[in-house]
């Protein structure tokens, strides 16, 4: 997933640097939240603009955007991860079996690749398109698992209709 800019806003409104309990700016908005209400109503006015301005120069910081976008595909991997071992854990030993085979296969093709020293696009290009084949053999083996479940019932129920004649 590619990082937008409210993600960079969100992410510099929460940061927090190393060591620190509450993010910076939320101590600022507090302390002038509390001038603007006791003391003047202007300080409101020069904690938004502080607000904006702290803001604006962590979202265009570069090191800060490649930050958030590393995180951001981390949590992508992360989430698409945790949902493949959702779908394997019911299906059969065998079917798990056939899925991690062809993972181990993909794998090596992607690893052939950089042996090879093909360009960085190219090896993104195929992973991409190795990870679309293993969603969509996985999804597969999930079908035929349904298919079989589905024939073995039926199977059950033409026995049992034999057995009461």
């Amino acid at each position: 997933m590619k990082a937008g800019f409210w993600d960079y806003i969100k992410a510099a409104f929460h940061a927090r640097p190393i060591g620190m309990f509450l993010p910076p700016n939320w101590i600022g908005l507090g302390l002038f939240g509390l001038l603007g209400a006791f003391v003047a109503p202007g300080f409101w006015l020069v904690g938004a603009g502080l607000e904006l301005g702290y803001l604006y120069l962590l979202v265009s910081h570069p090191r800060f955007r490649k930050v958030v976008a590393a995180s951001l595909d981390h949590q992508t991997i992360r989430q698409v991860q945790d949902r493949t071992w959702q779908l394997l854990a019911p299906l059969a030993l065998e079917d798990r079996r056939r899925y991690q085979q062809l993972a181990e296969r993909c794998r090596g093709i992607l690893d052939q690749q950089v042996r090879t020293n093909a360009p960085l696009e190219a090896v993104n290009a195929q992973r991409e398109g190795l990870e679309r084949l293993l969603w969509i053999y996985l999804k597969l083996l999930i079908t035929r698992q349904a298919i079989v479940r589905i024939v073995e019932l039926d199977d059950q129920k033409g026995e049992s209709a034999k057995d009461l004649e």
